[in-house]
């Protein structure tokens, strides 16, 4: 449908044809949100065997940590590569989809000075509801969230290379 308004204004249309997993840009997201409070609550389960309110054993304890830092990692490399870079870096884990972009030209009747690129999505694809409902605290709730990720991963490497003691 789009092809056919734009020959009514382009000199030329055509379709370019890529595969995509739309699923996974926002598809990940309950899973690492599950797996970051996980980690959060061992590394608070770690602070209490640190202080000897809670006594496990020293293997256990490093075990949790790893554990800890591990799904901590994957959370932080989700939100940086997927949502914040736009890397698809856990696309193949979700089913792929045949999509087309549609690709309109005027040709020049003088010299070419400038080039114009209209782009727009005409799809009902993914987004964050939070950009729609909340404008600019929805995208500083979304910042916030990508820094605290990041942060708590951190915290969690660090204190696990200490060996486990309290950082």
């Amino acid at each position: 449908m789009i092809e056919d308004e734009m020959k009514n204004y382009c000199d030329e249309t055509h379709q370019e044809e890529y595969i995509s997993s739309p699923h996974a840009f926002l598809g990940f997201l309950k899973p690492t949100v599950i797996m970051l409070l996980i980690s959060i609550i061992i590394y608070w389960i770690s602070l209490a065997f640190d202080f000897q309110w809670l006594q496990i054993n020293s293997n256990l304890h490093l075990i949790l940590l790893i554990l800890a830092v591990i799904m901590g990692g994957v959370s932080t490399l989700y939100v940086i590569g997927q949502i914040a870079l736009y890397h698809g870096i856990v696309d193949f884990l979700y089913p792929n989809r045949a999509s087309r972009n549609v690709i309109g030209t005027i040709n020049p009747t003088e010299e070419v000075k400038n080039t114009i690129i209209y782009s727009a999505h005409h799809d009902s694809a993914y987004e964050w509801n939070l950009f729609f409902y909340l404008k600019t605290f929805g995208a500083l709730m979304i910042l916030m969230g990508l820094v605290l990720t990041v942060l708590i991963f951190l915290i969690m490497l660090v204190k696990t290379t200490k060996g486990g003691e309290a950082a």
